[in-house]
């Protein structure tokens, strides 16, 4: 009996519905398909794809004749509108076409990569010749998707451009595998592993560190070693039997391969040429940094500094990485030269006032304690609208609020922010290095030596994995004295899936009480981390109502009981340092918005205006004393310009770089990537110079 319905008919089926939905979304809107029948068109186009590709690979197989004449007719129909409808949308404005014709161009440019491997599916012998060069091109998809924790958070078809640039660079690490061997089975296999490791380590860096993988990843192996470990201690079944089976699936593909590709490569001759340009693709960002970022500006590719996360689901993951080589080397600035870092520091010491005063002085001339808290996304929830709120959840907090940090980051990268008040350095110049893993290499001057010099303990309590960050090196560049992580802590109680402010703030009040002498406190807080889980605590002390859906109001629920946890830890310290007759400064900040979810719909859905960039980086800065201190911020701070602020409460004399921000900070206090500089060019310029000498130079600011 013949059958009816077998596995091509299967694949044609496939076929003709993943194209189906894809016009849906097209002519509609992006997610159309999704909403109405439950199917999300793009991770069916993936599926239909792989799907394909096995039974090709099993056995020789061609789509449907009424495919094959559908297609004939589609692919130039749909090639050709999809270019006039791109065309029409560059050369009027953003949504010309769908506003006009309810057609979006972005996801109609889909359609021609449907029909072209259709195309490709029914010309075998063509498939077959070029099918080895068009690995790269599911390559770059798979990445995404096997790294954001097998999500589909990177939509290939928002951004056309950057998914083909991805396609460029894994294509140029197949033609390197090319280059080395003979057989193109052996390429393949060296290929795939390459392709599966990054994957990989892309896929647990993100799940565990909200982070991808960079360069500078391969000089931090030791360091992140004690980090490491206790990672893998906390790996879920999943990632163990997904770490099995992708081990498995490597070298059965390995097998498999090796026995069907047996054809050889080019000849020495091409293979060397081969070697020459991808070797010179992979350089070009180090050698040639001018020229990359020229050629990524006419490309209209912008990296995301305010976030490496969202940098990746709207770039690519591997443009991230090729992308961060551009920062393994640092020429120095043409104007650089111990000449032109002295009369800088001249030029800005005879700015300051001469009655500087050059020691702490308060009450009774005893030095004064100093504690600063950095607030993990400690941020104003009742900012939001469609949202109410019965009392301020951070009632405690807002009434010691004196200014706004604007913080260099959205919802991750806290180091970043850690860097900037603890060097006064920025990472407006950084051009999207995270500074503790790709910066940080020599002793600097920072706020630790600055009280040290002034005959203060100085010690950072962080109660979470000491090795994050690189912290352990990087606090010892930095001159601290004690550094307590959770590793250090004996005493202390989780909130949800981190260790609570109130355990940190018994640990600072240990801390303090431990020694007469005057104290730095500096404390990051883990509470109010992402992911805002439901029920993530264990009480509501404050139910919010709102209009919106159910997901975002469990989110914002779980924000608003972390925040107020914080906020009634704030008040423990405070009333615990009232009791002390020592003289003692309290600062808190928040280090950047809370990443509520991944993107920023949450805040859109609650009419929150994400395109304001002052607000989507404004955090609280609440300032308290136990003695009587005249605070007078300026309403917005840069952290770099909180810690200068610090100084001058403590009455430090500003030294080095500190020195330098106390004259412009007569111009102005904030320096962000995404705000225009009040700063002159010659400030931001001679700022850009004792950075570069503290930093990657011979540090003649220290001489």
């Amino acid at each position: 009996m013949k059958k009816i319905f077998t596995i091509p008919h299967i694949l044609d089926l496939l076929a003709l519905s993943t194209f189906g939905f894809l016009l849906l979304d097209s002519i509609f809107y992006s997610g159309f398909s999704q909403k109405h029948f439950l199917v999300d068109s793009k991770n069916l186009f993936i599926f239909f794809i792989i799907f394909s590709i096995v039974l090709f690979l099993i056995k020789k197989y061609t789509v449907s004749p009424i495919l094959n004449k559908l297609n004939k007719i589609l692919l130039p129909l749909v090639l050709v509108s999809a270019c006039l409808f791109q065309y029409l949308e560059d050369s009027n404005y953003v949504n010309f076409v769908y506003t006009k014709f309810h057609i979006n161009p972005i996801n109609f440019l889909a359609l021609p990569l449907f029909s072209g491997f259709i195309f490709f599916l029914n010309n075998p012998k063509i498939f077959r010749k070029y099918f080895y060069y068009l690995i790269p091109l599911f390559s770059s998809a798979l990445s995404q998707i096997i790294s954001f924790d097998l999500g589909f958070r990177y939509n290939i078809f928002s951004n056309l451009l950057a998914y083909f640039v991805n396609y460029f660079l894994w294509l140029t690490v197949l033609l390197f595998c090319t280059s080395i061997f003979r057989k193109k089975s052996h390429s393949m296999i060296l290929y795939l592993s390459v392709f599966s490791l990054f994957t990989l380590i892309n896929h647990f860096k993100i799940k565990y560190l909200n982070l991808f993988f960079i360069v500078s990843d391969f000089l931090l192996v030791k360091h992140n070693s004690q980090y490491l470990s206790e990672m893998f201690l906390q790996f879920e079944l999943f990632d163990l039997i997904g770490m099995i089976i992708c081990l498995i699936l490597l070298i059965f593909i390995s097998v498999f391969i090796k026995k069907k590709l047996t054809t050889t490569n080019p000849k020495f001759k091409i293979r060397f040429i081969l070697f020459v340009i991808s070797g010179f693709v992979f350089t070009f960002p180090i050698f040639f940094p001018i020229q990359f970022k020229n050629t990524l500006n006419k490309l209209k590719i912008e990296t995301y500094l305010w976030g490496p996360i969202e940098n990746c689901t709207n770039n690519g993951i591997f443009f991230c990485f090729y992308d961060d080589l551009k920062n393994i080397t640092n020429p120095a600035p043409s104007d650089y030269s111990q000449q032109t870092i002295n009369q800088i520091y001249e030029d800005s010491e005879s700015l300051l006032s001469s009655g500087e005063v050059l020691e702490p002085v308060d009450r009774g001339g005893v030095k004064p304690n100093i504690i600063v808290i950095l607030s993990e996304a400690l941020w104003d929830i009742t900012k939001l609208s469609n949202v109410q709120f019965p009392t301020d959840p951070i009632s405690n907090i807002r009434k010691d609020i004196k200014s706004t940090l604007i913080s260099p980051t959205i919802g991750t990268a806290t180091a970043n922010v850690e860097f900037e008040f603890l060097t006064g350095l920025s990472n407006y110049f950084l051009n999207g290095v995270i500074p503790y893993s790709q910066a940080v290499r020599k002793d600097l001057p920072t706020l630790f030596t600055s009280f040290k010099e002034m005959g203060y303990l100085t010690t950072t309590i962080h109660p979470y994995f000491a090795a994050m960050y690189n912290r352990p090196q990087v606090y010892k560049n930095f001159g601290l004295d004690k550094y307590i992580s959770m590793e250090n802590m004996t005493d202390y109680e989780y909130a949800g899936a981190f260790i609570s402010d109130k355990s940190l703030t018994q640990e600072i009040l240990k801390q303090y009480n431990s020694t007469t002498a005057p104290q730095f406190i500096f404390g990051m807080s883990m509470q109010n981390h992402y992911p805002f889980e439901t029920d993530r605590f264990s009480s509501h002390d404050i139910k919010i109502t709102t209009t919106l859906s159910a997901d975002n109001k469990n989110i914002i629920q779980t924000y608003t009981d972390g925040i107020n946890l914080s906020d009634k830890a704030y008040q423990t310290l405070k009333s615990e340092i009232a009791k002390s007759n020592r003289p003692t400064i309290i600062i808190l900040y928040g280090d950047h918005l809370p990443l509520l979810n991944p993107g920023l719909s949450l805040y859109q859905d609650a009419k929150y205006d994400t395109s304001d960039q002052t607000k989507m980086h404004s955090t609280p800065i609440a300032m308290w004393s136990n003695y009587p201190v005249k605070f007078q911020p300026k309403p917005f701070l840069s952290p770099s310009f909180l810690g200068l602020e610090i100084l001058d409460l403590a009455k430090i004399k500003p030294k080095n770089q500190f020195s330098y921000l106390k004259s412009i900070s007569l111009t102005d206090t904030v320096l962000h990537s995404n705000l225009k500089p009040k700063f002159t060019p010659q400030q931001l310029n001679d700022y850009e110079l004792i950075q570069y000498d503290l930093i990657y130079g011979k540090q003649y600011s220290l001489k």
